[in-house]
């Protein structure tokens, strides 16, 4: 994982932490209850699916697929998405990369803040930059922060997209 990509994780992570420690705080201004009511959901409906309720992570076991959901907070309401999956040689390319982003935000994103289409058409649009290899950001309407970030290693392609609002 980058640096840049750690630090935009963490505090990811820690907004959707947050949530799940002030969860009573009044503050919140996102829905505790409902964030939870939503992982539960998603566990039940998706075959696989396992939700850690301490970490407020949803994995999904797809044979040798792996996808990770992280979703939800208290002052910022965030979705975080991981696919891992073995990788032919080349595949860690950017248009690979951008196809499993967009099938991501399509699949487990569920209309939440953006939709795939408005993902594509940045892509489409090259509204991005790239922060370096691996790495970009996306300007995307509707959320402050949109990433993607990938790597290749030990044969697997992880594939990561992560946004949020304030």
């Amino acid at each position: 994982m980058t640096g840049r990509a750690a630090v935009a994780i963490a505090a990811l992570s820690g907004l959707l932490a947050a949530g799940a420690s002030v969860a009573a705080d009044e503050a919140c201004i996102f829905d505790q209850a409902a964030q939870l009511a939503h992982y539960r959901e998603m566990e039940r409906r998706i075959p696989g699916a396992r939700f850690d309720k301490a970490e407020r992570l949803l994995t999904i076991a797809r044979g040798v697929e792996t996808i990770t959901l992280s979703r939800g907070g208290c002052v910022h309401f965030g979705l975080f998405l991981t696919h891992s999956a073995p990788a032919a040689p080349g595949e860690a390319v950017p248009d690979i990369v951008f196809a499993r982003a967009v099938a991501l935000v399509e699949e487990f994103g569920g209309g939440e803040l953006v939709t795939a289409e408005a993902v594509a058409e940045a892509i489409r649009n090259e509204a991005f930059e790239r922060v370096q290899d691996g790495f970009y950001y996306l300007r995307v309407p509707g959320v402050e922060v949109f990433s993607i970030e990938w790597g290749a290693a030990d044969g697997r392609l992880r594939v990561e997209v992560g946004y949020y609002i304030n």
